[in-house]
């Protein structure tokens, strides 16, 4: 019996995707290509590709606020000073590493996408 890719795999897959290429050079077929599955069944999981991509960034963003939150109730302080310190540790290094792609376009907004 074969596994159906849930939509978290799908989800993975597109940030790499659009991460790699940006919204205009990444196609739905590719997205389903990557994850093994049909075209329809992404447009099953998602509407469009907007939609997919809209998923992405809240995927992110999700992501970027649990790492974030992690950092700060690990500050060694209630002080702000402690407390940005902790922030700063948990968002990483600037510039960010290759796993971190921006994309952006003319109606999109800018987004750090970590690819795992």
């Amino acid at each position: 019996m074969c596994r159906v890719p849930t939509r978290d795999t799908v989800l993975r897959t597109a940030i790499r995707a659009f991460a790699a290429r940006g919204y205009y050079g990444t196609t739905t077929t590719e997205a389903a290509k990557a994850a093994g599955i049909s075209q329809a069944y992404v447009y099953r999981l998602f509407p469009d590709k907007q939609a997919l991509f809209v998923a992405v960034i809240e995927h992110c963003a999700s992501r970027m606020r649990e790492g974030l939150a992690d950092g700060a109730a690990d500050a060694a302080g209630a002080d702000p000073a402690s407390v940005l310190d902790a922030l700063k540790r948990a968002y990483g290094p600037r510039p960010p590493p290759r796993s971190h792609r921006c994309l952006n376009g003319p109606n999109l907004p800018v987004a750090w996408l970590t690819v795992r």
